[in-house]
């Protein structure tokens, strides 16, 4: 059994202002902000951007990789980093995304075990192994460097990688 992921979205590249991801969500349910390279920076609701809210950090999971490892594994923690979900991808295509919900709703069932993203995954991967991951811009002053997280704490959420800039904090919007 897989957990299906919603296809109910539209990939926006950097920089949309929230009216014009506004204009082009329409009635889907996800807006999906990618950098150049095709790298998931964000995820959001049409309740974010007519809110003039910054879409969170969104979560990369690449496909196949099975729920219980997400669930079971490190890179739990980067859900903190987005209420609405993880966006499920095929090396810079979004696929989808796996809503908040699903993956409760599987963790709570204890069908963890039996489920995976999208697709049924070999015994022996080809090509590079990925791994879940958030790409986090920085909100300190004058900051704005994308950190890639494979975990995060919020109590303590690690050095910005920024090498232009005095050490620092990871600061997210808001935060």
């Amino acid at each position: 059994m897989t957990v299906e992921p919603d296809t109910s979205f539209v990939v926006l590249r950097e920089p949309a202002s929230p009216a014009e991801a506004l204009g082009l969500l329409g009635d889907r349910t996800y807006a999906v902000l990618v950098d150049e390279s095709g790298h998931v920076l964000a995820l959001g609701t049409a309740a974010d951007l007519a809110e003039g809210r910054a879409l969170p950090p969104g979560v990369e999971i690449p496909i196949g990789i099975p729920l219980d490892d997400v669930v079971g594994g490190e890179a739990v923690t980067l859900l903190d980093l987005n209420p609405h979900g993880a966006v499920v991808v095929r090396d810079s295509e979004v696929l989808g995304v796996i809503s908040t919900a699903a993956i409760d709703e599987a963790a709570s069932a204890g069908q963890i075990a039996s489920r995976t993203m999208g697709e049924g995954t070999d015994s022996a991967l080809p090509g590079d192994i990925r791994v879940p991951t958030a790409r986090v811009s920085c909100a300190w002053p004058g900051c704005g460097h994308v950190n890639t997280l494979t975990f995060y704490d919020p109590d303590r959420p690690g050095g910005c990688a920024n090498p232009d800039l005095p050490a620092h904090t990871i600061t997210l919007s808001g935060g």
